[in-house]
């Protein structure tokens, strides 16, 4: 069965008010701050020696901190495509990463459930697509969860593919095969509506919101795809979505080899400007393994009176504290800056809605991270700040 809609058409949406808009982004902030200070602490305590039995601890709290994570999100996701809040960000990425990286997260779930899990790409791939990076790994990320979830046994195989039209005009396919129960060809139509799970007993084998198609049906629409699925029960399931690829800006690869570029990134002075005490002790440790010196404030005041007095090669911010936000915190030592260099400013908070990462950077950020923070992303952009 195919669900396919036009671009921008996730279903039936409702206009948000601006007080749903603020209770999004308070919602969104309350919780995702803390959460973001679990999971931060959890990776942190992963990096020295632990006995078993704490390993098996530290690893419950991650495996909840993740669900916990994952049903929020869920829900942030669908509110956001029911009252037409999300948008599209285009940028070039590598695809093969992007899809690598979600299949990182399934890994060793797969592996505890002895599933074969492999991943394969079209050997005509290009390196670098033009598309919504988060989208995609957000629609994927629905696919293999459901499909690992609902395989006893076998296999759950991730296929990339690109395809031309007569026209010339080119699609990303990325297709979920799993050797799972299945489900009757009746029964897929329910498997899109929102907050339906067809097993809905109090013996169900799996949980979850009963939104994971429902929202992958809507982040395909806003790229302008559609979505197939097809099963025959006790022989599996195949999901696929697949979008159209705008042609995108030409990017310059970056030589990783020369000197200079790992020289830079090896003595920074970092400023990290964090209300909440267990996410700033969480950053300022991450940061300081680096080997980078680095200082911290609780509010945009305190942040103020360091940068007047030293010089940073970049600064974290928060966007809700006391007395000073980040958001005009950010306004004033762009005004300081004016007879000074300009200092690179990434945003990271636990605004996670539609309009945030304008919002950072019309106050002169230089790029936005949502709570919880994932560190190889981090470390992605703090690299590309940097050198360039």
């Amino acid at each position: 069965m195919q669900e396919k809609q036009q671009p921008g058409d996730s279903g039936t949406q409702r206009p948000c008010t601006s007080e749903q808009s603020e209770f999004l982004a308070n919602m969104s902030h309350e919780i995702l701050n803390p959460l973001g200070a679990v999971i931060g602490m959890a990776q942190t305590l992963e990096k020295p020696r632990l006995d078993k039995e704490q390993r098996q601890y530290l690893r419950s709290i991650r495996i909840a901190s993740n669900n916990l994570l994952s049903i929020l999100t869920d829900v942030l996701d669908f509110l956001r495509l029911e009252t037409g809040q999300a948008e599209v960000v285009y940028h070039n990425f590598d695809i093969r990463e992007a899809v690598a990286e979600v299949a990182e997260l399934f890994g060793p779930q797969a592996m505890e459930r002895n599933i074969l899990f492999q991943t394969h790409y079209d050997g005509d791939l290009p390196n670098t697509v033009y598309s919504d990076k988060q989208k995609i790994q957000q629609a994927l990320n629905n696919l293999v969860s459901n499909a690992v979830k609902f395989t006893a046994n076998g296999k759950v195989d991730i296929v990339v593919t690109t395809e031309m039209d007569a026209s010339g005009e080119s699609f990303l396919s990325l297709k979920v095969e799993d050797t799972g129960k299945g489900v009757p060809t009746e029964d897929i139509p329910k498997m899109f509506e929102s907050f339906r799970q067809l097993d809905a007993s109090t013996k169900k084998e799996s949980r979850g919101t009963g939104l994971g198609l429902s929202i992958v049906r809507g982040l395909v629409a806003l790229l302008g795809g559609g979505v197939d699925f097809l099963s025959e029960p006790g022989k599996g399931s195949q999901a696929v979505f697949t979008v159209p690829l705008p042609r995108g800006e030409v990017i310059m690869a970056v030589d990783r080899r020369q000197g200079g570029c790992n020289d830079r990134m090896k003595l920074l002075r970092v400023l990290v400007v964090e209300d909440d005490a267990i996410n700033q002790m969480y950053l300022t440790n991450f940061l300081r393994r680096q080997g980078w010196d680095v200082d911290s404030a609780y509010n945009g005041l305190a942040a103020l009176e360091l940068f007047r007095g030293n010089s940073y090669d970049l600064i974290l911010m928060d966007g809700q504290m006391p007395r000073m936000d980040g958001f005009e915190t950010a306004r004033k030592i762009r005004e300081i800056e004016t007879h000074r260099k300009r200092t690179p400013m990434v945003a990271i908070s636990g605004y996670a809605i539609p309009g945030d990462r304008e919002r950072f950077i019309e106050a002169g950020m230089d790029d936005y991270l949502a709570k919880p923070i994932e560190e190889r992303r981090l470390m992605e952009v703090i690299r590309r700040l940097i050198l360039s």
